[in-house]
């Protein structure tokens, strides 16, 4: 059995809750700090079909907050009211890890374990030097993300710097000085802002660079001694 304010507590020495944007809702979701669980899970998010997979009195941590906007009403019909529903009945308290891991793991975990770099971590950015052709960042970023497509604004013959932002990060992208930013959610207005800077970058998509929270998180469980079960998520959108 597990405190939920103990694994708290270790992973705020790790990846401090503090560091979470003001907009963002890390931290317990679901549950009281005195609860005891017999265990513990990780996802992407949480989903129907994960809280109805999930033991009762466990603990489920997640990257994606479950509740981020605030709620008028809890329709049970609808997400994420029906999903709360599932996690309350079954007494499953839900933990997010979201900008504060992003600031203190994610873009340089990224770098490091799936594209094989050395980082320079600054918050949400990670930066680093692959020395690539176009043709060569297309081709890794494919493999390494699982992309069958990648949408790449104002592509150039070779980058020799790039930084990576997990998550949504076009908004940072003046905020780097490099040939090439890696991100997610790309817009229209990103690309046309980023052509206008001169800058290019590549949309590895939310879902397919983000899906590796699982991975990295039962990673950090493990050191401190907390065994832990991994749920993976379906990317929501089909992409024909």
């Amino acid at each position: 059995m597990h405190r939920i304010c103990d694994i708290m507590s270790a992973l705020d020495l790790l990846s401090p809750f503090a560091l979470q944007e003001s907009w963002d809702n890390c931290g317990l979701n679901i549950g009281s700090a005195t609860q005891q669980v017999a265990s513990v899970a990780v996802s992407l998010e949480a989903t129907f079909e994960i809280a109805e997979a999930l033991a009762c009195d466990s603990l489920l941590i997640v990257h994606h907050p479950l509740l981020f906007k605030p709620l008028k009403c809890l329709d049970t019909a609808r997400y994420p009211a029906h999903i709360v529903q599932i996690l309350l009945r079954k007494n499953i308290a839900l933990l997010a890890l979201h900008t504060n891991f992003d600031k203190s793991h994610f873009s340089r975990l990224l770098v490091e374990r799936v594209l094989g770099f050395a980082a320079q971590s600054d918050g949400f950015v990670a930066t680093f030097e692959p020395h690539w052709t176009h043709a060569e960042c297309v081709a890794n970023l494919k493999d390494k993300f699982g992309l069958t497509q990648i949408v790449c604004a104002n592509p150039k013959p070779a980058y020799r710097t790039a930084a990576l932002i997990s998550g949504a990060g076009a908004s940072m992208a003046d905020l780097v000085d490099v040939d090439c930013l890696l991100s997610g959610d790309l817009r229209y207005h990103d690309a046309m802002i980023a052509r206008s800077m001169g800058r290019t970058i590549f949309d590895i998509r939310h879902f397919e660079s983000e899906r590796f929270f699982v991975a990295f998180m039962l990673e950090i469980l493990q050191t401190l001694g907390i065994e832990a079960q991994g749920y993976d998520v379906q990317q929501p959108f089909i992409i024909f």
